[in-house]
Order: structure tokens, then C-alpha cells, then sequence
């Protein structure tokens, strides 16, 4: 190969203008290659102490998580089991079930609070079929209506399980007619219209 166009490297190869590099870098760092790594051994087990520490504290996580997530299926289990008895004119019986729902949401709000990682737990269903039972509840048995801040439900999840009231009150206008109490039908029609009405004013859900 030609010499290289610079006064330094005339009449050099390429070969040789790599190897006056390299020997220019190895005089300027002489060490620089042979710098010692600290000696690792003596914290490996320091690091399987704290993988052992996460290990446990995963487990306990997953065990919370699992307690919790069953809490939810169960209150959201007597949520819809609570509408039938309302349906069925067991109102006492589906205001037991209810309230044995908000307590089972109660024990999972005091974990999720204690526990961050736990926050996203999937509650906005199981919170919907409690705020429907507790609407069409009071609405049937002539008592006001509960709100969000007395449930501890986010307001979103209230309004959705407003709505599903209102399929709960045709169902049960839909039985009346069918008994032949065509008065009693036709205020859960109001009631209904109304509930509708209200649901209308409601910008975002």
C-alpha cells in the first residue's frame, strides 16, 4: 500500500501507521489494559440475600393479591345473587347480602391501602354490581338511594351501575305485568324514565 498523504506518516504502509498507534497508545496508558477487577466473591452472597428478600416479599404480594382478588369475586358474587332477591321481593334478605359484600370490599380496601403494589386490582366491575344492588334496593324499597361517598365507590363505577338499574327496573315491570299488577308496573316505568332522565345530565361516564 502507498504511504499515507501526512509529513508524520511519509513513506509508512497503513500497517505500519496501525502499529506506531497502537505502540503510542500503550506508552501513554501502560495499564491501561491490565487495570484489576475487585475481587466479586465475597458479594454474591450478598446478592443472593436480597434476591431471597424479594423472593419472600413476592410471595407475600401474590398471597395478598390472591386474597384479595377472591374478596372482590365474592362481594361481586353477592352483588348479583342480592338483585335476584330483590326481584324475587326478598328485600331483607338481599340487604344481608349486600352488606356482607361491602364488608368483603372493605377488608380489600384496607390491603390495597396498605399495599401499593396492589392498586390495580380489577375492582370497577365487582364496584358496578354493588352500586346496582344498592340502587334498585333502596329505589324498590322506597329509601334513599346511597352515594358514592357513603359506598366508598369511585363515581364512574356509581353512574355505570345506575344505568344497569334501569334494565333491573324494566325486568321488574316486565314481572308485575305478567302478575297482573299493572299500577305498580307502571311506576317502575316512571321510576325507570326517570332514572333515565337523570343519567342524560351526566356529561362523561
Amino acid at each position: 500500500m502507498n504511504v499515507l498523504n501526512s509529513s508524520s506518516g511519509m513513506g509508512m504502509s497503513l500497517h505500519d501507521m496501525m502499529w506506531v498507534w497502537s505502540k503510542n497508545i500503550w506508552e501513554m496508558w501502560p495499564g491501561f489494559l491490565f487495570i484489576s477487577l475487585p475481587d466479586l466473591n465475597p458479594l454474591i452472597p450478598l446478592f443472593r440475600e436480597v434476591l431471597e428478600e424479594i423472593g419472600g416479599e413476592l410471595s407475600r404480594i401474590s398471597r395478598l393479591s390472591e386474597d384479595a382478588l377472591l374478596r372482590v369475586r365474592r362481594a361481586g358474587r353477592k352483588a348479583k345473587r342480592a338483585i335476584l332477591l330483590i326481584h324475587a321481593g326478598r328485600l331483607e334478605e338481599a340487604r344481608g347480602l349486600i352488606d356482607e359484600a361491602l364488608n368483603e370490599f372493605r377488608e380489600v380496601e384496607e390491603i390495597v391501602e396498605k399495599e401499593r403494589y396492589l392498586r390495580s386490582l380489577p375492582l370497577k366491575e365487582a364496584y358496578e354490581e354493588l352500586s346496582e344492588a344498592m340502587i334498585l334496593l333502596s329505589l324498590l324499597a322506597g329509601s334513599k338511594p346511597p352515594t358514592p361517598e357513603e359506598l366508598s365507590i369511585p363515581p364512574q363505577s356509581y353512574v355505570l351501575g345506575l344505568a344497569d338499574v334501569i334494565g333491573e327496573l324494566r325486568r321488574n315491570a316486565l314481572d308485575l305485568i305478567r302478575a297482573g299488577r299493572l299500577e305498580e308496573a307502571e311506576r317502575r316505568l316512571g321510576l325507570m324514565e326517570e332514572r333515565y332522565l337523570d343519567l342524560t345530565s351526566v356529561d362523561e361516564l
